[in-house]
């Protein structure tokens, strides 16, 4: 593209990056990932692993020889030293490998005339073998689906809620407040960053691990399937019941003015009770900008479509994925084993000494097909005392013939009208929608309704309040259309104050909140 600097591909040069310092390390060509997909990255990757081996076993530096003596000794039987010391000085440039003179004293004449170096692998040869060697080996599922982070988290915020909420003393008291708000946020946002990084590592490592079907119990392998599907709807479920409280907590701080408080309170902890762990003097400003994005990722993840949303999501998705992986596996060992059967018959078919062996191996083995061109009825009878059913007198019984094909062509019989009952499925229809109206109605007495005891006699109006209330909170306005067509506001309760929703079937407790009605057409 005219205009922009041209360097191997690369849009930005070091002489054109940005000022700002965060900007100029993500800009920045990171050379020692170059033996990832070098052209010789068959040879690079076996001596970056070799190194790294190495210096897990605390042997820090290692000699070309040893480098050649072990590429050799796996595979590379025509490794030369002359690639060896190419190889080596490569890495060396690109920064994943140092390299020292040996200070101690020649053995050989060799040694004094050609210079002996020392390799050892740098830190970031370090980091990427070690990711390598994580992404590679897989193992066992990492992370977990521990539900108590979510209930432990919904007691932090509560507490947070309660004390950026009160009034804040002086004194000791204050000083004692502000100790316990921190204490209950940096708890707050590890089990936070807890639920979201474990609960993603376990279901990654689901999708990615798998146990091999073709082998092994497989009752024990459905078993360990239907436990595991199990586990996660129950995690489903905790999510739900949990998530649901936490929103319902966090949607009531930007009107109380919970965000801009705790934010101040933790920039003020920070600049005057934490010291620097650099000696140097903290900026503010900085400070305050990190709690801003902590409060706000928080609120985010909480808000509906937002990560806890996505962690739903997925975690059903991965419900499904075992669900299909169990039934592939019956599918497949169900057409096995009706193979091995057929082979066996075939087998016992193939044995028969004579025709009429076979007729009768077949009507062993297939006779009790049903009849499939003759169909029929009788009486029924029963079979008094002790006596079988064998030992009855033959019945008779009328087959009639199935006919295939099209049938026998004739006048086709005048189609009646059809008036009358589309008139009475009217009044029917009508008459329902009248009488949901009048419960509507009898709900919303007064224009509104409070969730403090609400008893309802059809379980079908308890869902439909459900799933309104499910709709306004999910709108940004807190508004939904209700089945009667009338506009229904929604208000968040102002305390911790709990409401109940009672059906014949049962009592669903929930936040108590309080639905506002418009008429239709208002």
């Amino acid at each position: 593209m005219a205009g922009w600097p041209q360097n191997h591909g690369y849009i930005m040069t070091m002489d054109r990056l940005p000022p700002h310092p965060e900007m100029r390390r993500l800009t920045k060509r990171v050379r020692e990932a170059t033996y990832l997909i070098a052209d010789n990255a068959e040879r690079y990757r076996p001596i970056m692993r070799f190194f790294y081996l190495r210096h897990m076993e605390h042997q820090y530096t290692l000699t070309a020889e040893d480098v050649l003596a072990h590429l050799r000794a796996t595979g590379l039987s025509s490794y030369t030293p002359e690639q060896c010391e190419q190889d080596l000085q490569q890495l060396v440039e690109w920064g994943n490998l140092t390299a020292e003179q040996d200070r101690e004293r020649p053995r050989t004449l060799e040694e004094f005339l050609r210079r002996r170096l020392l390799y050892s692998i740098t830190p970031y040869g370090i980091a990427f073998e070690r990711l390598l060697t994580e992404l590679e080996s897989g193992g066992t599922p990492g992370g977990s689906l521990d539900t108590g982070l979510m209930g432990a988290l919904y007691e932090r915020l509560e507490e947070l809620s309660r004390l950026c909420g009160a009034e804040s003393p002086s004194g000791r008291a204050g000083l004692e407040r502000i100790h316990r708000l921190w204490a209950a946020a940096d708890g707050a946002h590890a089990l936070f960053d807890l639920i979201g990084t474990q609960a993603s590592d376990y279901l990654a490592a689901i999708r990615r691990s798998g146990r091999d079907e073709e082998s092994g119990d497989v009752a024990a392998f459905l078993a360990y399937k239907e436990l595991l599907a199990d586990y996660l709807s129950a995690y489903v479920r905790e999510l739900d019941d949990h998530g649901e409280r936490i929103r319902s907590l966090l949607a009531s701080w930007p009107q109380k003015g919970i965000p801009g408080r705790l934010v101040q309170s933790l920039t003020t902890y920070v600049m005057h009770h934490l010291p620097a762990p650099d000696g140097r003097p903290r900026d503010e400003a900085e400070e305050r900008r990190g709690f801003e994005r902590q409060v706000e990722a928080l609120l985010r993840w909480f808000q509906p479509g937002g990560g806890l949303h996505t962690l739903q999501r997925r975690t059903v998705d991965t419900i499904a994925q075992v669900v299909r992986e169990a039934q592939r596996l019956v599918e497949r060992r169900s057409a096995v084993n009706r193979k091995r059967e057929l082979e066996h018959l075939a087998l016992a078919f193939a044995s028969c000494r004579s025709l009429a062996d076979a007729h009768r191996l077949a009507g062993i083995a297939l006779g009790s097909a049903v009849a499939r061109h003759i169909s029929g009825s009788a009486d029924a009878w029963t079979v008094e005392g002790s006596g079988s059913s064998w030992l009855l007198p033959s019945r008779h019984v009328q087959l009639n013939p199935v006919r295939r094909g099209p049938g026998a062509r004739g006048t086709s019989a005048a189609v009646e009208p059809d008036g009358r009952r589309q008139a009475e499925a009217l009044a029917a229809e009508l008459e329902r929608r009248r009488d949901a109206a009048k419960a509507w109605e009898s709900l919303f007495a007064g224009g509104r309704l409070d969730f403090h005891n609400v008893a309802v006699d059809d379980p079908h109006r308890r869902d439909e309040l459900l799933a309104l209330v499910a709709r306004c909170l999910e709108a940004p306005d807190r508004t939904a259309v209700a089945p009667d067509g009338s506009l229904v506001r929604l208000e968040l309760p102002n305390d911790r104050a709990a409401g109940r929703l009672t059906a014949p079937d049962g009592t669903v407790h929930l936040p108590r909140f309080v639905l506002y009605r418009q008429e239709a057409g208002a």
